[in-house]
């Protein structure tokens, strides 16, 4: 078997500027050992719970509140809106990672424990390893927590950053991040992988695409390991380069025409996807095409579904066309049409059954906004009883029912802002305008005497909650 020397050994760039060279050691046997809990640096992150049994695989554990792995989503929160960077990078896995990608290359065992070994004796390999963990949240201090989600088989920690750039395209906000979490047999919760919505895949699976094509390149694959897929990747550089190259360029019937040449395995593979997905002046019919066949193909995977919400925002902001019969121009800001708003309920209803992202029900509430209330409210309502607990989804609420008079309304939602923040909000609602007809309603007074234990004679109270700018305004 033909052998390369440590020279050989070079960072390259890939789809998403990942490292890929992971060839092998001149007279290197040898794989390192994972990591132990004990041989951690000091400071390490790592959430104990209670060891596996023989019954419990890490699939298989209870996903509530009160778990380890909702316990490390909670300190992750706060070490990404701090900037506190190295407590993600201390609980890396790297050689969990490492397995999950190395494992199915088709290539020799012994070439594999080589492969496997590089990133704990490059630096270099680590280093860029590191900037793809941590690409998508750095210095972005609005970004939170939204529990756990099944990922496929694994447990991904799912991130929003509300001052993202977008998960598909540059222009749409927020901006998503899955970390997949992994209980290790001693209880110990680490991260071994990373879901980023920007690329539309795995990381690991980013990194065994390129590694697979560098191998390829130097003649170390195993031929008869290699499937139909691998086997038409590394068979069709030609038709990905002209893929690459027409996708830069940016003009969708181009891409779409690259597209069609390439093998069809490789047409089904998730970043030659995502890319056909998001690229060019194309119609909600061109979008769908690529849509259809990854859901289709990856029938858990939620990535899809963001793909076309984002789409319908991107064409809301626009310029955009979409084609309808005839032809019609969108621009900044522009409504959508009738159609178009169905389409886009449609998809964000499809897309929440995986994120469950209270913010995606409060944006398109607030495009429809207090003169459609019958359109708000229930999607303000529903996004309430999402995790976690948003104060723009009470402000907006309350928005609405300012506008409609609906002071029954204002005072529930009064009420539940003030469970979910721990908060008093008489002092809020006494200082500001917005609230000058509630408080000579009978709503006002029930609220008070009802949750405060007083009358309208005897308040108080104080408020933890800034005064809204626009509390009440239309």
């Amino acid at each position: 078997m033909k052998r390369l020397l440590a020279r050989d050994l070079a960072p390259i760039c890939a789809l998403t500027g990942l490292m890929s060279a992971m060839a092998s050691f001149e007279g290197m046997g040898f794989a390192a050992e994972p990591a132990k809990v004990a041989d951690l640096p000091t400071g390490s992150l790592v959430m104990h719970g209670p060891k596996r049994t023989d019954s419990a695989s890490s699939v298989g554990l209870a996903f509530g509140t009160n778990s380890p792995e909702h316990l490390f989503g909670l300190q992750m929160e706060r070490a990404i809106r701090t900037n506190n960077l190295t407590f993600i990078l201390r609980a890396f896995d790297l050689d969990a990672f490492c397995r999950r990608f190395v494992l199915n290359l088709p290539i020799s065992d012994d070439l594999k424990r080589n492969v496997y070994a590089v990133p704990h004796q490059s630096a270099e390999v680590r280093r860029l390893i590191a900037n793809e963990l941590l690409a998508d949240v750095q210095g972005l201090p609005h970004t939170r927590f939204l529990g756990m989600r099944l990922l496929g088989n694994d447990c991904a920690l799912l991130f929003r950053d509300a001052d993202g750039t977008g998960a598909a395209f540059e222009r749409v906000s927020p901006m998503y991040i899955a970390y997949i979490a992994g209980r290790q047999p001693d209880g110990s919760v680490r991260i071994v992988d990373v879901h980023r919505f920007r690329t539309g895949e795995l990381m690991s699976q980013t990194m065994r695409r390129s590694t697979l094509i560098q191998l390829a390149q130097k003649s170390l694959l195993a031929v008869d390991r290699l499937n139909v897929a691998d086997r038409q990747m590394v068979s069709s550089f030609e038709a990905q380069e002209l893929f690459d190259t027409r996708y830069d360029y940016g003009m969708f019937s181009l891409i779409k025409e690259a597209y069609g040449r390439l093998p069809a395995e490789v047409q089904n593979d998730r970043a030659i996807l995502f890319r056909y997905a998001t690229r060019g002046d194309r119609s909600v019919g061109d979008v769908m095409v690529p849509v259809e066949r990854w859901r289709r193909l990856y029938p858990n995977d939620p990535t899809p579904d963001l793909v076309v919400v984002d789409f319908y925002w991107l064409l809301y902001y626009g310029p955009r066309s979409i084609k309808q019969g005839a032809t019609q121009g969108t621009h900044l800001g522009e409504a959508w049409t009738p159609e178009e708003e169905r389409q886009a309920e449609a998809a964000i209803e499809r897309a929440n059954a995986w994120f469950a992202d209270p913010r995606m029900e409060v944006r398109l509430a607030v495009y429809y906004g207090f003169k459609r209330p019958q359109k708000a409210r229930p999607l303000l309502q529903k996004a309430l009883k999402r995790f976690p607990a948003e104060a723009i989804t009470f402000e907006e609420l309350l928005k609405v029912d300012l506008a409609g008079d609906n002071f029954d309304g204002v005072a529930e939602t009064l009420r539940l802002d003030e469970m979910a923040f721990h908060t008093n909000l008489t002092q809020m609602v006494n200082a500001s305008k917005g609230y000058e007809a509630f408080r000579k309603s009978s709503a006002w007074k029930k609220w008070q005497h009802d949750w405060h234990g007083m009358d309208s004679k005897a308040l108080t109270a104080g408020s933890t909650r800034p005064v809204p700018d626009d509390a009440g305004k239309r």
